[in-house]
């Protein structure tokens, strides 16, 4: 799973300024973003105008879609927007290391049948899903642009 920026289809997005020159739309659920990391590792992190805050992931894609700032999800949460063209993949080159998808479940000798089924059936599902996701959101997929849209 990785982390994207992300801008309305219609706008043209450039990186050489930095995300504080850009109005950016805040995903906060349990803390409060003024930052957003870049690069391997999150060992930087740059500040950000924050146009507003939502606290849905579907909230900030749209708003991204509707071109009222750049915006900053995982790639799953935008992979709809992003097949559908309503959004482009910005930042490529400064997003976050991906994070590894665990399917957690509290260790047992005989394991239950059902609990089985469910991690078959799951699995190459969402390794298939997270695949396509991040094909999409991929480098190769699109580059990135150069000039700035302001809504």
């Amino acid at each position: 799973m990785r982390q994207c920026g992300l801008s309305g289809a219609a706008g043209r997005t450039g990186v050489a300024r930095g995300a504080h020159d850009h109005d950016c739309i805040a995903f906060e659920g349990l803390q409060t973003y003024r930052n957003w990391p870049v690069g391997g590792g999150g060992a930087r992190a740059v500040p950000i105008r924050t146009r507003f805050s939502v606290n849905t992931a579907d909230a900030v894609v749209e708003a991204a879609a509707a071109g009222l700032g750049i915006a900053r999800v995982m790639s799953y949460q935008a992979a709809n927007a992003i097949s559908d063209r309503r959004v482009t993949t910005i930042l490529r080159g400064f997003s976050p290391d991906p994070i590894p998808v665990s399917l957690v479940h509290q260790p047992q000798r005989i394991q239950p049948l059902k609990l089985r089924a469910f991690l078959n059936f799951v699995l190459p599902r969402l390794t298939l899903t997270l695949a396509c996701v991040d094909e999409a959101s991929s480098p190769a997929a699109a580059s990135d642009n150069s000039s700035t849209r302001r809504p």
